[in-house]
């Protein structure tokens, strides 16, 4: 695709976002990808989401006033972070929270921050993510999941296709971000992170 196609078709897929809402999946340095939920979730003036396990730097690290739902392990056992996001009663209380944080708001106006997703999470088919991203289909929100995978792993190009957008984040040589749109075959160039 020629740079001047992608320039026309960027804004566009960008904006259909902004009116109807959808799905984001963030890959890559987990770092990096703090700084741009904070982007993605938009002002304190949002109605806003976070969804994270309890033990999770993302939620923890999270300055935005914001609804946080955060998951226990079903047991006692150890459990990685992302583990307890397969859990049925998380997913209820996500969906829960959704609905009840989307009434009157105009589409994407709320946001939802997923993650980070532990891949092993999301090998099968995952009951959380499918309820979550239904959720925010059925009222227009506007989410991202976190999975700290590189954007060419075997993972994200199972998960892509249930996503509107990939951001793609990487540190080397500095904060960047690279947007992928699959349903209207675009790819952005690095954009610096900020």
């Amino acid at each position: 695709m020629s740079v001047e196609s992608a320039a026309t078709k960027v804004p566009g897929a960008l904006s259909g976002l902004k009116r109807r809402g959808g799905g984001i999946l963030v890959v890559g340095v987990p770092g990096e990808q703090r700084r741009l939920c904070g982007r993605l979730l938009g002002s304190p003036k949002r109605e806003r989401v976070v969804v994270g396990a309890e033990d999770s730097r993302l939620t923890a690290d999270c300055d935005h006033e914001a609804t946080v739902v955060q998951g226990r392990p079903a047991q006692t056992t150890a459990c990685r972070a992302g583990a307890v996001l397969q859990s049925s009663t998380l997913a209820d209380r996500v969906t829960e929270a959704i609905e009840a944080h989307s009434q009157g708001l105009a589409p994407a106006e709320l946001r939802v921050c997923l993650g980070p997703v532990a891949p092993d999470t999301l090998q099968a088919k995952s009951v959380f993510l499918d309820a979550v991203l239904e959720k925010l289909g059925r009222v227009n929100a506007l989410g991202h999941v976190h999975v700290s995978e590189p954007y060419e792993s075997d993972l994200v190009r199972r998960l892509e296709p249930l996503f509107d957008a990939i951001v793609e984040v990487d540190a080397d040589p500095g904060p960047r971000q690279r947007w992928h749109f699959p349903d209207h075959g675009v790819t952005t160039d690095w954009i610096d992170l900020g």
